[in-house]
Parts: C-alpha cells; structure tokens; sequence
C-alpha cells in the first residue's frame, strides 16, 4: 500500500477531532487496506472507520469536517458505505 495514503487516512482521522493513536493500529490498517481496495478517498476510509469505533472514541468526531469533505469532493454522498457510516455516526442530516 501506498505509505502516501496510510499517512493521509491517519490525517483524515485526525481532522475529524481523533487522535489516530487512540485508534488501534490493527483497525486503521485494516481501515487502509479496505479503502484502497475499494478506492475510496481517505477521507471516505476514515470516515467509515471512525464510524466503527467505540462510542467513547468516535464521539468528538466533528460533522463540519464532512460537509466541508462533501463541498470539496473529497467524500461521495452517493457511496452507500458512506450512507452507512453516516448513519453509523447518528447524522440524521445526511450531508
């Protein structure tokens, strides 16, 4: 895998209001390998990451970074494992 890409999803994670290292490194490496396989943004791999974490680690996770990710093309709404990751999240509002 592109280390390019690991470094950006950890990013992604962060921008969300997670520290990455609060993540465990076997979920973010799945996480990784997962949205390059499927060809997803980083943003969209973190995105469906974050949406699989515990309540306590994923609940600073911060909306406004999303829709900004939308506005950028950076996360397809259209994607229905974005749909579910959004709804994994409690976002009632999707984008």
């Amino acid at each position: 895998m592109r280390v390019f890409y690991v470094i950006r999803v950890n990013a992604a994670i962060a921008r969300l209001g997670i520290n990455p290292q609060h993540v465990p490194a076997d979920l973010r490496q799945r996480a990784q390998e997962m949205g390059k396989s499927m060809g997803a943004t980083p943003q969209e791999a973190a995105l469906m990451l974050v949406s699989q974490l515990p309540i306590a680690i994923r609940a600073p996770a911060d909306y406004r970074v999303v829709k900004l990710w939308v506005r950028e093309r950076r996360i397809r709404v259209e994607n229905p494992a974005m749909q579910q990751a959004a709804a994994n999240l409690g976002w009632q509002h999707w984008p």
